[in-house]
């Protein structure tokens, strides 16, 4: 199964995107990060086939995560 990461700091985008992947690909694991900080820790531990991440965001923003 493919394991994919959403980092966005939009909740309703966020709950759009589950959605959406949900209908579209069932065979996809999604995992959400509200926060690239998060996103930073979720990576230590788990394999990502692909990250889709938001470019504005508080604290570290897309391209400072892409850096990290």
């Amino acid at each position: 199964m493919a394991r994919i990461l959403l980092i966005d700091d939009d909740p309703a985008l966020l709950t759009d995107l589950l959605a959406l992947i949900e209908q579209v690909a069932p065979a996809i694991a999604p995992d959400t990060a509200p926060t690239a900080e998060q996103a930073l820790r979720l990576i230590q531990r788990t394999e990502y086939n692909a990250i889709v991440s938001d470019f504005n965001m508080p604290g570290l923003n897309g391209m400072d995560f892409l850096k990290e």
